[in-house]
């Protein structure tokens, strides 16, 4: 019993107890980058609420990994790539993460049926923000 009871005093005082999903790092980096379009807690501002249940349980780690990535330039959000390494990037999309309360919901898959129309040429560049101009992908498919 008394080994036991040494290791759990060595590995909480010596290793520290188990780091939360976040880290101080990513609080600190999202004060500092986004913080003054997407509000201090991801309330929103001048960019959209990210502290929305239904956007954190259908978008994962890479989605906002992505978003600082490429930015979202139909929509005026710049790129932070020249700013933040990936290990950034990963800590800030962590803390945003964190305020996520339910589980993860897939989407549903269907079949699209491609067509070129004017009026889809017309309204896609709305999505190209996420998209891709062109559809060649940037933070969605």
């Amino acid at each position: 019993m008394s080994r036991f009871y040494f290791l759990i005093v060595f590995i909480v005082f010596f290793i520290g107890l188990p780091q939360a999903v976040f880290s101080d790092t990513g609080k600190a980096l999202f004060s500092r980058h986004c913080s003054s379009c997407h509000g201090e807690k991801g309330q929103g501002g001048k960019g959209p609420a990210l502290r929305k249940e239904g956007l954190l349980v259908t978008v994962d780690l890479q989605y906002f990994e992505n978003t600082m990535r490429y930015g979202r330039p139909l929509s005026g959000c710049p790129s932070l790539e020249n700013k933040l390494d990936g290990d950034e990037r990963t800590e800030i999309a962590r803390y945003i993460k964190n305020w996520q309360k339910g589980n993860m919901i897939d989407a549903p898959t269907h079949s699209v049926v491609p067509s070129d129309n004017k009026k889809g040429r017309d309204l896609f560049p709305i999505c190209g923000g996420c998209h891709g101009l062109k559809g060649e992908g940037a933070m969605g498919p």
